[in-house]
């Protein structure tokens, strides 16, 4: 009995005084994407590394030693997950002026097939006009809202004699027509000039009409 007590006491004494040494996995198995655990079985202290970064926690030190038996874990932590974003919706497009128009060569095919049927010379188009006429097709609707037809013509002070159509409606067919069903218009269409030009803006047309002769 006084050996089993004097060998008891001696244990206990070794367990006081003997710190146990703290574990850690070798540095050729730490790696980024993995932590490493260091337990101190004294329950001081206990490392958690994550690549070069670390933190000490005692209160995991003293949860690790009592449940793993001092051993070495390493945890791989979950990834991170990054929310995808969703792009927003884009509005539909709604045609304007700029991307939808009135077709200016079915005009000036009309104007032709209508000469044809009086035995009149076809126009000949002109970039010089089509140029001009670019440029006419989108003052025509403030002109015909102001009451001030063909001003914007005018006040180019052209150097030769020239003549122009303009008009809005919704379709070709029914700009033609209003064209055709008005004196001084149809006159124009029917003119002995030799060269002209059609272009819209939208339901904005304009068509010049010339012989290039100077004034």
């Amino acid at each position: 009995m006084r050996n089993v007590l004097t060998l008891g006491v001696t244990m206990a004494a070794l367990l006081l005084t003997t710190a146990p040494p703290a574990y850690a996995l070798p540095s050729s198995r730490a790696s980024s994407d993995s932590a490493t655990i260091l337990v101190d079985p004294t329950y001081e202290m206990s490392q958690v590394s994550y690549g070069k970064n670390s933190e000490t926690s005692v209160l995991a030190a003293r949860h690790l030693a009592r449940f793993l038996d001092h051993e070495i874990v390493t945890v791989t932590p979950k990834p991170t997950v990054t929310p995808t974003k969703t792009p927003p919706r884009q509005p539909a497009l709604t045609p304007t002026a700029e991307s939808w128009s009135l077709n200016a060569n079915l005009l000036f095919d009309m104007s032709n097939t209508h000469r044809a049927t009086l035995g009149l010379a076809p126009f000949v188009k002109d970039e010089r006009l089509c140029a001009l006429a670019s440029e006419r097709a989108p003052e025509v609707n403030a002109e015909v809202a102001g009451g001030f037809m063909h001003q914007g013509l005018h006040d180019r002070n052209i150097p030769f004699w020239i003549t122009e159509n303009i008009i809005t409606m919704a379709t070709e067919q029914s700009a033609f027509d209003w064209w055709l069903g008005d004196y001084i218009h149809r006159l124009a269409i029917e003119s002995d000039s030799t060269h002209s030009c059609v272009s819209c803006s939208g339901t904005a047309c304009a068509q010049e009409f010339t012989s290039w002769s100077a004034k």
